[in-house]
């Protein structure tokens, strides 16, 4: 077990963080004296994702924090940040490219709506009713994959299966460990599908999918145990939505194998949150690119021709596939502002709560404003993932928040690495969102056509 961090120390650190501003401030004990250090994301060309480099800041001596010397390349760095330029050096111009999302146009926006709604939708039909040719509707589709690296995802209601989705939250109470290990311990776990380093109260959050409380326990359990040396306490709540969309790792594959039916003499028949065989394989073929031809499956599986679409089919009709959607990885950027909306004033929320529903409907940059949001318990509220491409970005957003009225305060914590799993970044039609049915149907707001996808 590694010896507590004094009180004291803890402090200084703490305080270096919150002077610091960027990054994410760690220390580590070394011959009984702490060395402070700041990891901070930049973007890996080569390996298409973000990496986390730390870089030392100083040492805590006699409760004093001790800064490094700074070269003079730093030093000039420093002064041009003070007075509001940016310095770009050759190994983080991919982060800075990264912040800048490509804003689509209108026609952009509305194919981007046609991939999130339905990734396998007729294009022949589809270029019709945007008015051109459809070899122009593909080279188009082509352009945003690689503009916005486009991968095609099924959206699955794990309800359906018996999971539940909970938010994982866990902060360290002395020494925190490194990024490394938190992303061994993280990516070891199949039933976490996406974890995330945390700026703010908390130190590191994940979205679990888990069967019972029980189940959940357990899972939480074997995280803590790999970090059994650190000091910590951990919170779980429920996080209930119907319209926002997790990717689901591979890996979890593994657990929903356990849903396939094995006929029996007690088990004649598959329950409702069961699958066939050729259902699970179609699902997990379908995780790793839900454009994919369903001739390939039928081929690769020895399956008879038509087989694995008929499954696709009935994964559809049992709703356990919602639609095939897309994300937009390139649009999710390297830093991710949470915001806590607790509900303080209960009378003050439901007789606004009208306001509450458009503003979490809201587009913003021609695409989905949150990455992801749900309902949670604990606190009573609401989570929102907020993508930040400019400095004003969050400040404005809480001051609409703020300006709607309603009842709640707000808490805001920044993701600065994602560790395993990803966010989904894409346009969804706020048609078929329980937002627009609860303003049509409780508020008389006026009826949204609903395209067929």
């Amino acid at each position: 077990m590694k010896s507590k961090m004094p009180l004291k120390i803890r402090q200084v650190i703490e305080q270096v963080g919150k002077e610091h501003g960027e990054g994410y401030v760690t220390a580590k004990r070394i011959n009984g004296k702490y060395y402070v250090y700041v990891d901070k994301v930049v973007w890996d060309k080569e390996k298409g994702r973000t990496r986390t480099i730390s870089k030392y800041l100083g040492r805590v001596d006699d409760d004093i924090f001790i800064p490094k010397r700074i070269s003079d390349l730093e030093k000039a760095e420093s002064i041009i940040r003070e007075h509001g330029g940016r310095v770009v050096f050759n190994n983080d111009a991919e982060q800075y490219q990264n912040n800048v999302l490509q804003i689509p146009t209108e026609v952009e926006a509305k194919i981007l709506m046609i991939l999130s709604m339905n990734a396998r939708a007729n294009l022949s039909r589809w270029a019709e009713n945007l008015g051109m040719e459809k070899s122009t509707l593909y080279h188009k589709v082509k352009h945003l994959e690689a503009k916005y690296g486009i991968t095609y995802i099924p959206e699955i209601d794990f309800e359906k299966l018996g999971f539940q989705i909970y938010l994982f939250k866990m902060k360290f109470l002395d020494v925190i460990p490194g990024v490394p290990l938190l992303k061994e311990v993280m990516l070891s776990e199949p039933h976490v599908q996406v974890a995330f380093l945390v700026k703010g109260d908390y130190d590191l959050g994940a979205f679990i999918l888990a069967e019972s409380n029980l189940q959940l326990e357990d899972i939480i359990g074997s995280i803590r145990n790999k970090l059994m040396d650190y000091v910590s306490e951990a919170r779980t709540t429920p996080a209930y939505t119907r319209n926002r969309l997790i990717p689901i790792r591979d890996e979890f594959f593994s657990v929903l194998e356990e849903k396939v039916w094995q006929k029996s003499k007690s088990n004649p028949h598959p329950s409702a949150n069961q699958l066939l065989n050729r259902e699970f394989i179609v699902l997990r073929e379908l995780n790793k690119n839900g454009v994919e031809e369903f001739s390939k499956i039928d081929s690769k599986f020895g399956f008879a021709s038509g087989q694995a679409q008929y499954s696709y089919h009935k994964l559809l009709s049992k709703g356990i596939i919602r639609r095939i959607s897309m994300n937009m990885q390139k649009a999710i950027p390297s830093f991710i502002a949470e915001i806590t909306k607790e509900i303080q004033d209960r009378k003050k929320f439901i007789l606004n709560r009208e306001q509450s529903m458009i503003e979490i409907n809201e587009k913003k940059n021609m695409i989905d404003k949150y990455l992801y949001s749900a309902d949670i318990s604990a606190p009573n509220g609401s989570i929102a993932y907020l993508p930040i491409f400019g400095n004003d970005e969050l400040q404005d957003t809480l001051a609409t928040l703020v300006k709607l009225d309603l009842g709640r305060k707000y808490t805001t914590n920044i993701i600065l690495d994602i560790l395993a799993g990803n966010f989904c970044q894409r346009n969804f039609d706020v048609a078929y969102t329980t937002q627009q049915e609860v303003l049509e149907s409780e508020y008389k707001h006026k009826h949204v056509k609903k395209e067929e996808y």
